[in-house]
């Protein structure tokens, strides 16, 4: 699953071109960094990993300041990192639970959480601090590496330029009037298909939300487990990236409403429908906040909502069969529960309702 949602965020927020790495020797060369590299400390990540387009864009910047001295400390210390993460992950798992021992070991590796979002990756690591950005960028990085151990990690295995590096470039050349030609953008490191190109020189550029996306993904992985702090601490922190996201909203929500603090579940659940109505599980859960508070009546409207967006729902259905039986309303509830079975003729629940209802009629004769 959580393969799935990397790879469906990563068309949505535009991470664009692929980075093949050739040997050219112009002033970003992603060649010229590795070749420096291998000099310097021997070895290198592998050629087309992402990170090392990242590292070749920055280092103008550095260049400019006198402290290449820097980038190259920093890369050693993050291929020590994936090294050190790749031996100790079990293979026998699977990729969320994987991804989620490689965070954990990221912590474990003495540099500290901050959400200080920094300028630079580099500075990240030389600061010894982690931001979003970095663990986003990690973990692509971990995946270009995995890949030969794990072929489920080539699900994950972008060879791109994140949006956030070439924000980054164009803030320190771009935006100075430092513009090169159309077509020098359709080369290494860039690699820029044209349509791209204008997007680069142009603003706004699309705003890089892989960090928040990444933060929620392994949200998700805390949740199915029952780890409610850890999951709750990292869906706040993405949705400061991503205040207008219906999911993280909506999840927030269900930690409250499993924690039973359903007036809390109730807020996020509106919130989230204020961004967005036409999502389903956020009038679902409102609903179900609605009902363990007592309002039976706005939980019937919000399931009736649902059903709209779902047709095909069996079991809001059901709910609503039994909504309308705690109101008293038995010929609403039949109808409901039969409509149920109709579309899930083996729902054992709505059969049993059903029977109840009938005996009920029955008793009462009919009204």
């Amino acid at each position: 699953m959580l393969n799935n949602v990397m790879l469906g965020i990563t068309r949505k927020v535009g991470l664009i071109g692929k980075a093949h790495v050739q040997n050219q020797s112009n002033d970003y060369g992603v060649g010229v960094f590795l070749d420096e590299a291998k000099k310097r400390l021997g070895k290198t990540l592998k050629s087309d990993n992402v990170i090392n387009t990242y590292f070749a864009l920055m280092m103008p910047y550095y260049k400019v300041i006198g402290k290449t001295h820097v980038v190259y400390d920093t890369y050693n210390e993050l291929m020590k990192l994936i090294s050190k993460i790749k031996q100790r992950l079990d293979l026998s798992t699977t990729i969320p639970v994987q991804m989620l021992h490689a965070r954990e070991l990221m912590v474990l590796s003495g540099f500290n959480i901050r959400k200080l979002r920094n300028d630079l990756l580099v500075n990240c690591f030389r600061e010894k601090s982690f931001d979003c950005n970095t663990y986003s960028y990690i973990m692509l990085t971990l995946a270009d590496e995995m890949s030969s151990l794990d072929n489920r990690w080539k699900a994950l295995e972008l060879i791109v330029i994140p949006s956030h590096a070439l924000n980054k470039y164009r803030e320190l050349n771009i935006d100075y009037g430092k513009v090169r030609p159309n077509d020098y953008y359709t080369q290494p490191p860039f690699n820029l298909h044209r349509e791209h190109v204008e997007a680069l020189l142009s603003k706004p550029y699309h705003r890089d939300d892989m960090p928040g996306v990444f933060l929620y993904a392994i949200a998700d992985v805390y949740l199915q487990e029952r780890n409610y702090d850890k999951a709750m601490d990292l869906y706040e922190e993405s949705y400061e990236l991503l205040p207008n996201a219906v999911t993280v909203l909506n999840s927030i929500g269900v930690i409250h409403y499993r924690r039973g603090m359903y007036l809390s579940a109730k807020k996020c659940f509106k919130q989230a429908l204020k961004n967005d109505l036409s999502h389903k599980k956020a009038w679902r859960n409102l609903a179900r906040a609605y009902e363990q508070i007592g309002n039976i009546n706005s939980a019937i409207r919000c399931y009736r909502a649902a059903l709209m967006l779902d047709r095909k729902n069996y079991s809001v259905r059901a709910k609503l069969g039994t909504l309308y039986y705690k109101k008293g309303q038995y010929l609403k509830a039949q109808i409901y529960y039969r409509r149920a079975l109709i579309i899930f003729p083996e729902y054992s629940y709505a059969k049993d309702q059903l029977l109840v209802i009938e005996e009920e009629l029955s008793q009462r004769g009919g009204l």
